[in-house]
Parts: C-alpha cells; sequence; structure tokens
C-alpha cells in the first residue's frame, strides 16, 4: 500500500491542533512546524484564510517545515509546492532536515512553533522543548501534540498476559512515552507560562490485532526499544503473537478470557465465528500542550506569601437548603 494511506492518524490529529491554533485570536506570521512529517499541519492551516483574510489558519503567511527524515522533508515540500493555496499566495512553505534537538535558528525568530505526533519520538523531550522556547519570539507560542501513555493500552495488555502465560515473562511492546500528568511540568521546565494541557483520546477500530500491528508498522509508530527482549534474546513465538490475538478479540467482546483459554485462537482464525465478526479497537491518547514564551504583558501570580489579607477575614454568607 502507500505510505499515505497509513497517515490518517497524523492528518486527524494535525486538524484537531489547527483547530486550537484557530481559537486563539492572534495572528503568527512566521511559523515553525518540527517533525513536520509528510506536510500535514501546513495542509490544514492553508485550507481556510486567516484573520482579516491574511495568511492561513492563525494568520501565518510562512511555515518552515523541518524533519529529520529526508524523504519526508522532501514530500512536505512537494506538497507546498502543490498547493493550490500556496499558489494562490495564501501560506508560503519552506523545508529543511533538522534536529528537533538542535533547531538551526536563532534565538527569537518564530511567532509560532508547532509539533504534531513527532515528540514522542524525540530522545530528549526536555531538550527539544527548550529548543521550542529559544526560538520563540517573546509572547510567542508553542502548539504540539505527542502520543501519551496510555495509547494502545489494548495491546500492552493483550501482550502482557500472552507473554506471562506462554513464555514466563514480559517484555516491551509498546515504545515508551510521557503521562499527562507530565506534560504541565516540561512546559515549565522548559520555560513556558501560561501552560495549558489537555487529553484527547482516538479510537480506530480494526479487523484483528494483526491488522492493528500492521497498521502501525505502516504509520512508523512500532515499537523502537532497544530492549524488547531484556529477559531472553528468543523471539516471541507464533503461540505468543495467536494468544494476544485471542485476549485481544476477547476485550473487545466486553469480557475477560477464560484461564487457560486455547481454543479462542482457532476461532479467531475460522471466518464464521463470532470473534471474527468483531471489530477491535485501538486507542491512541493525543496529548496536547500549548505554551507561550515569556513576555511582559502576561498576567503573573504574585510571590508567595504576598497577600495582604487571609482567606479567614474574607466574610462568608450561609445559604440555607431548600426544602425537599
Amino acid at each position: 500500500p502507500d505510505a499515505a494511506s497509513f497517515d490518517y492518524l497524523r492528518a486527524e490529529v494535525s486538524q484537531r491542533l489547527v483547530d486550537r491554533i484557530e481559537d486563539i485570536q492572534r495572528s503568527f506570521p512566521l511559523a515553525l512546524d518540527v517533525s513536520c512529517h509528510t506536510g500535514h499541519v501546513f495542509a490544514a492551516l492553508s485550507a481556510h484564510e486567516g484573520l482579516g483574510g491574511e495568511g492561513g489558519i492563525g494568520g501565518v503567511k510562512t511555515l518552515i517545515m523541518g524533519d529529520a527524515s529526508e524523504h519526508c522533508a522532501r514530500k512536505a515540500m512537494e506538497l507546498a509546492q502543490s498547493s493550490p493555496h500556496a499558489q494562490g499566495g495564501r501560506l508560503k512553505g519552506l523545508t529543511l532536515v533538522m534536529d528537533e534537538e538542535h533547531l538551526p535558528f536563532p534565538d527569537a525568530t518564530f511567532d509560532l512553533v508547532t509539533s504534531s505526533l513527532g515528540l514522542h519520538w524525540v530522545n530528549d523531550l526536555p531538550a527539544a522543548l527548550k529548543e521550542a522556547r529559544r526560538v520563540l519570539k517573546p509572547d510567542g507560542c508553542f502548539i504540539g501534540a505527542m502520543l501519551g501513555g496510555a495509547t494502545l493500552n489494548e495491546l500492552r495488555e493483550s501482550f502482557v498476559m500472552a507473554e506471562t502465560e506462554r513464555e514466563g515473562g514480559v517484555s516491551p511492546r509498546v515504545s515508551p512515552m510521557a503521562s499527562a500528568s507530565d506534560a504541565g511540568g516540561l512546559l515549565t521546565q522548559a520555560g513556558f507560562t501560561l501552560p495549558t494541557v489537555d487529553v484527547d483520546t482516538v479510537v480506530c477500530e480494526y479487523s484483528d490485532a494483526f491488522m492493528v500491528m500492521d497498521e502501525l508498522q505502516g504509520m512508523g509508530e512500532q515499537s523502537a526499544s532497544l530492549l524488547r527482549r531484556s529477559w531472553g534474546q528468543r523471539p516471541a513465538g507464533r503461540d505468543t503473537f495467536l494468544a494476544a490475538a485471542s485476549l485481544y478479540h476477547c476485550g473487545s467482546l466486553g469480557r475477560a478470557p477464560l484461564a487457560g483459554e486455547r481454543s479462542q485462537e482457532a476461532a479467531a482464525d475460522t471466518p464464521n465465528s463470532d470473534l471474527s465478526q468483531v471489530t477491535v479497537p485501538a486507542s491512541f491518547q493525543v496529548i496536547y500542550m500549548i505554551g507561550w514564551a515569556p513576555h511582559e504583558s502576561q498576567p503573573i501570580p504574585d510571590e508567595r506569601g504576598s497577600a495582604t489579607r487571609s482567606f479567614a477575614e474574607i466574610p462568608v454568607t450561609k445559604t440555607p437548603a431548600p426544602l425537599k
């Protein structure tokens, strides 16, 4: 299949990210898209005009797209050059190959920095966020989306139970990801102010667990852990994968599998069985992060201990409970 046929998740998340940009009543003439992949953020930004009819959504007039993959950067450039909106002058797109942890730009360059489904692949996430903060102008905005730690819980749980039963140990089957509770702290640590974090879950339906794994490979989102078999060098066998697929199907039916239930493996391969008619879900937890480069115009909290009145001095009016 064509690689573009696996980009539905990236396209959807990029659109939701751009929706958040549209909610901000500000214009961002010069923007940077970190980990641009093949240009999904560019496509979403250029779909409509910005405030006052200038630029794309968010008032973006120039979007510089960067990715560690030269192939992705070239695809993003092809999209920018062929886009009718770019040719009409709404949004100009430029691309380059770059490292997310070492952005090749001087300080205070961009009005807006975005990143859609790329930061969960960064080796040093705090460093990447600090780089995004560094290249932002004062009062510039960072908006990012990355997969969170609750992603693919169904697949994780199925493999944990299957490997424990069949092989006597557990190995990681999904790459490690940050949790939603850590996102706000990471933004603050990177030097952003007014951090905002919200979490969304995108659920995709597939015919079976093997299709889930095939789609993940097509997306390029399969596990990249170096020590996937830290407790043994022998790769997982066919029996383990069949057990995991059976557990995945049982979970989608809304019941826990019976202890030692092995006949489900054969049922999963039988076209006329009930299990074969059930689609299985794959949940992708998406963490959206918004942070601002510090500026004197932004509201800041007072210093601890600077209050002139205590809560005990605030008058309280008690309202009687209504009669039932």
